[in-house]
């Protein structure tokens, strides 16, 4: 397995944590005419390290409504830096901007511009250009049950991705259509939080809170060959956060913030 896809399934999309309020000054009466607000401890910045020195890293930006603005992900020492930006009417999304940059190379940069709109457990993103082509995004609650990448007219799947959970909604497989491949989880860490690991990133989710499992799998199977994550290289804050993976030489911090 590469070490980019290896960062990449860590790094990308983290879900709100949890959420705490503090204490109303004149009890729970509802009485005071300015109860203090409600906060969030939130995902905020992951930084891979391979041979110790930083190579990649990803931060996500709030708006003044708590919601997320901008999510940056570079990767490989500057191979390629992914921007999302979100714009919002109140708290809902509306628009979404994906801008690749390949740092000096910039024959293959990109921008898409997306219109956002919800319906009965789908989200839907259409190229602001009118292009015939969608990115549909099927989720439960919290979690992401598929995503596809369709040419409307024809209905033709360029893409797609298809996430399982079991009674506990912790991932148990994801399939990719398009590369015909399949790949098993088991073995969930006890972590509260669950950083997103291996093939089945998806940057798009972080922007939506979504995610594709309760727990971190620690096991990945595919075409019969195991990958698996050390638990004794997993390190929790008080909140059993994890906050670090990995050994002394390559390993991820993951950053949290009060908002």
């Amino acid at each position: 397995m590469k070490t980019l896809n290896l960062f990449l399934g860590i790094l990308i999309g983290l879900s709100i944590l949890s959420c705490s309020s503090d204490t109303d000054d004149y009890g729970d009466n509802g009485t005071n005419p300015n109860p203090p607000e409600e906060t969030m401890l939130v995902y905020k910045k992951a930084s891979f390290y391979e041979n110790s020195v930083l190579t990649s890293s990803q931060e996500v930006f709030y708006n003044t409504d708590k919601k997320v603005e901008k999510v940056v992900t570079k990767i490989e020492n500057g191979w390629r830096e992914t921007t999302l930006d979100v714009e919002y009417n109140g708290n809902t999304p509306t628009k979404l901007t994906k801008t690749i940059d390949y740092g000096s190379s910039d024959d293959n940069d990109t921008v898409e511009e997306f219109n956002i709109t919800f319906s009965d457990g789908q989200i839907f993103l259409d190229p602001v250009n009118g292009s015939d082509y969608q990115v549909q995004i099927g989720f439960t609650g919290e979690y992401v049950d598929h995503v596809k990448v369709i040419q409307p007219s024809t209905n033709i799947i360029f893409k797609e991705d298809v996430f399982q959970r079991n009674a506990d909604n912790n991932i148990t497989s994801h399939v990719i259509s398009d590369d015909n491949m399949t790949f098993t989880y088991s073995n969930y860490d006890v972590g509260k939080v669950m950083p997103f690991h291996r093939e089945y990133s998806i940057d798009y989710l972080i922007v939506f809170g979504l995610k594709p499992s309760e727990k971190l799998p620690l096991t990945e199977t595919h075409e019969n060959t195991d990958y698996s994550i050390d638990p004794s290289e997993l390190v929790y804050d008080s909140n059993n956060n994890i906050i670090r993976e990995g050994n002394d030489m390559n390993y991820t911090e993951f950053d949290y913030v009060e908002i």
